[in-house]
């Protein structure tokens, strides 16, 4: 598991930071066998929905530097984003109507999300997760969780890949205070919902990393 790694943070070390991040990581790695989680493709037959292939999380070491000049793994006591998020889609960047998308690790779903912005600006902001500012409780407690899994994962062996469901635009007409003005809808976090109800339906729990289900759809 370490070969390579030694000098890589440890297993489980993110604990110092979120001491609940052991619900999902541990010394001996992840807590969950993602194995069990459905297959993204039998997943997607079963919602008939067709999702592109569209970007990477990877270690964030000098391998994976590609001239960045953005601060990379150290040493042990590196208190930085673990992980780097890199588009492979010519779409990555687009903001289009919002976006649905899947982590998986290996093919198998482990997380569904969405995003108003673009998959390139919802991965920056998973970027902003470093342990050091844990300390204040600056980041999105979300944002560091997901990073320290993910870095837990590629420590393990696993390939993690993000998928995206591009949202259709969506409009209507609103009459209100004398004026009428065609508007756009965000369905974003609906149709979140409805892909992770279709999901509960499939295997009869949400996304492993998914803490709860909003209930904005019925």
């Amino acid at each position: 598991m370490y070969n390579g790694y030694e000098n890589y943070p440890k297993l489980g070390s993110g604990t110092k930071w979120y001491s609940k991040l052991n619900e999902y990581v541990t010394e001996s790695g992840l807590t969950f066998d993602y194995t069990k989680e459905p297959n993204i493709s039998d997943f997607l037959k079963f919602v008939n929905q067709d999702v592109s292939f569209m970007g990477e999380c990877v270690l964030n070491n000098e391998e994976n530097r590609n001239g960045s000049t953005r601060e990379i793994i150290n040493g042990k006591d590196f208190d930085g984003s673990l992980v780097h998020y890199k588009g492979v889609h010519p779409s990555w960047n687009e903001t289009a109507n919002g976006w649905i998308y899947c982590i998986t690790y290996d093919k198998h779903i482990v997380k569904v999300g969405m995003t108003i912005l673009s998959l390139a600006g919802r991965y920056t902001s998973y970027s902003a997760g470093k342990r050091r500012l844990m300390n204040n409780k600056s980041p999105s407690t979300t944002n560091y969780v997901v990073n320290e899994i993910n870095y837990a994962a590629l420590l393990s062996g696993a390939k993690i890949e993000i998928y995206g469901i591009r949202l259709n635009e969506m409009k209507t007409v609103l009459e209100k205070f004398g004026i009428t003005r065609e508007i756009r809808l965000e369905l974003a976090r609906a149709e979140e919902e409805m892909v992770t109800d279709r999901f509960v339906e499939y295997t009869g729990h949400i996304p492993v990393l998914c803490k709860q289900k909003g209930k904005s759809t019925k």
